[in-house]
């Protein structure tokens, strides 16, 4: 069982930290799959190991509030993907206001004697938890009425993500999505729901079995299954966010932009591989919309701004920042800052061309053409020229010259 608990922690360490496509809406699902694996890792331990110091040491820590952080993460996920946007308001901060109660309520526990959290774990080991609200005489919350208001809290992020799903958007993406990903999300986010319900009941029948019984031999009976169910529920959860990472990108949904001009002076830049990609979670549509605005960008020469980066550029073509992410990832398969670089340095070479390396340094001449550091022109210029900035604009005024 410490195992799968270590294993689901490092699962969703992955998914967290290794983030992709729409982050700020991973960033809430990895929290919320980390926040659930600690949580009912180290309950398992308070219930079924027998070691005090151990105990005693995750007693010391925070814990016990994360299961109040469990469903808002969740509703944030599943709001975000349902919206194809991630933002945070400071409307949602009441989301969390459970979590700032009850660790407002267990900080003092924190700074308790070493001595006063053995006597605590020792009370877990005997089966006497019943009796360690005496031990913190100033917690406002008492044990039972934390395991209610825990499982009140879940099911009611429950139930209010079965009503976003329901009732609220997958009618308004029919006709505006690519059906692949619409259906490939629409699966995964009933699935996630449905895991999520799986979850919350396990954890109301521990909570009830754990009020119920003082005897910790009739718990481990009854309980030990419903842990394993759950730290199993939880890594099927990440499995299927590492075989099938295009659920990370969520619906990217069509939104109605600034017209863009036709390409005109970037007729020769390529901006993808290719578009008619099946396994695309953008249509063809918001593909070409991407490509038409990246050309309309060029077009304005706002790679030669020297901030310019993939924030700036959803923003500039108002288009969101994942979608951009995804056809730089998977469309174009090149980078955005090569991409972006690249610009910059055939720039410098048009100067050139134009004999303003003659009048500059070439420490200008990066300046100009969007590098912040001479460094990076040198090193981008003969990255993709072969040559020295410097050695290209001499081998180019000397031919001129020559052939003059």
């Amino acid at each position: 069982m410490i195992f799968l608990g270590g294993l689901g922690v490092t699962l969703a360490l992955i998914v967290l930290f290794f983030n992709q496509g729409n982050k700020l809406a991973n960033l809430y699902l990895g929290l919320f799959l980390l926040c659930f694996n600690v949580f009912t890792l180290t309950h398992y331990i308070y219930l079924f190991l027998n070691s005090e110091y151990l105990i005693a040491i995750l007693l010391s820590l925070p814990f016990n509030d994360t299961i109040y952080v469990v469903g808002p993460f969740a509703f944030l996920y599943a709001r975000s993907i349902l919206n194809d946007e991630a933002k945070f308001t400071k409307l949602d901060l009441l989301h969390f206001f459970p979590f700032f109660l009850n660790f407002i309520d267990n900080l003092p526990a924190h700074f308790f004697s070493w001595e006063i959290k053995l006597k605590q774990a020792s009370h877990l080991i005997d089966n006497n938890w019943s009796e360690l609200d005496s031990l913190h005489p100033n917690k406002l919350l008492s044990i039972k009425f934390n395991f209610t208001l825990r499982v009140i809290q879940l099911f009611f992020y429950v139930l209010l993500i079965w009503f976003l799903i329901i009732s609220k958007k997958f009618k308004f993406y029919k006709g505006r999505a690519n059906p692949n990903q619409f259906n490939i999300i629409k699966k995964w986010l009933i699935f996630f729901t449905l895991m999520f319900s799986f979850l919350a009941i396990n954890y109301a029948v521990i909570g009830i079995l754990f009020l119920k019984y003082t005897d910790k031999e009739v718990l481990f009976g009854n309980g030990i299954f419903l842990f394993y169910f759950i730290f199993v529920g939880l890594i099927i959860l990440k499995i299927g966010l590492l075989l099938y990472p295009q659920i990370l990108y969520g619906i990217p949904l069509y939104r109605q932009v600034q017209p863009v001009s036709q390409p005109s002076d970037v007729d020769e830049i390529q901006i993808s591989k290719s578009i008619n990609n099946n396994t695309s979670i953008l249509s063809d549509e918001q593909l070409n919309l991407i490509e038409l605005s990246l050309i309309e960008w060029i077009n304005n020469k706002k790679y030669l701004e020297s901030d310019a980066s993939m924030v700036s550029l959803s923003k500039d073509i108002n288009i969101p920042l994942h979608h951009i992410r995804y056809y730089f990832n998977k469309i174009s398969k090149e980078k955005f800052i090569d991409w972006r670089n690249s610009l910059r340095v055939d720039y410098a070479v048009e100067l050139i061309k134009q004999g303003k390396g003659k009048d500059i340094t070439i420490e200008t001449l990066g300046k100009n053409s969007g590098f912040k550091t001479y460094s990076s022109f040198i090193q981008f210029f003969k990255l993709r020229k072969g040559v020295l900035p410097s050695d290209f604009n001499k081998n180019y005024n000397s031919n001129t010259l020559e052939e003059e």
